[in-house]
């Protein structure tokens, strides 16, 4: 049995009108990245955290790291937190396959057809989806017209955050 690229638990996929993907390893869950969920719940319907079956450039070593499932629990318990009013957060967590933020947008695009797909992310993955050819290159998939086209759209539907020197963050 082949595991689904994304594997999403959400009311009615066709219903959502905006949707943030935020990748990452959440190794551990932290501030920040509570901090950056917040911000985006004020820009977008929904938040989908999503987690990489895989890594291009962190090694996961247990001890030292979370496991996979230490760090899905985290995810789905802060998932569950109660919001304003006490209503759920519109958050999901989501584990997902597909690590090219081009490639990801179509995979979420299918998901949630009705959706516009955006993404939030630090500025060190921001370097990175600006090098999406060379990612693209080292798994041997072709970079053409069409996919760099694509990735002048998606930077448009990227939220970067950053870190100032008082901690306080920036967008």
């Amino acid at each position: 049995m082949q595991t689904p690229e994304i594997q999403i638990a959400v009311p009615v996929p066709s219903q959502v009108r905006s949707i943030c993907g935020f990748l990452g390893s959440y190794d551990p869950l932290h501030k920040g990245h509570e901090w950056i969920v917040a911000q985006l719940l004020e820009q977008f319907e929904f938040v989908l955290l999503l987690i990489p079956a895989l890594h291009f450039e962190k090694t996961v070593q247990f001890p030292l790291n979370a496991t996979f499932a230490q760090r899905l629990e985290m995810l789905t318990t802060f998932s569950k937190r109660k919001g304003k009013r006490g209503r759920p957060l519109p958050l999901a967590v989501g584990l997902t396959h597909e690590v090219l933020f081009i490639r990801l947008a179509d995979r979420l695009h299918e998901r949630f057809p009705s959706a516009e797909i955006s993404f939030g992310m630090g500025n060190e993955t921001f370097e990175k989806v600006l090098a999406s050819k060379a990612y693209y290159d080292r798994l041997g998939f072709p970079w053409t017209a069409k996919e760099q086209a694509r990735l002048q759209q998606l930077q448009k539907r990227i939220v970067v955050f950053g870190r100032s020197r008082n901690d306080s963050g920036f967008i």
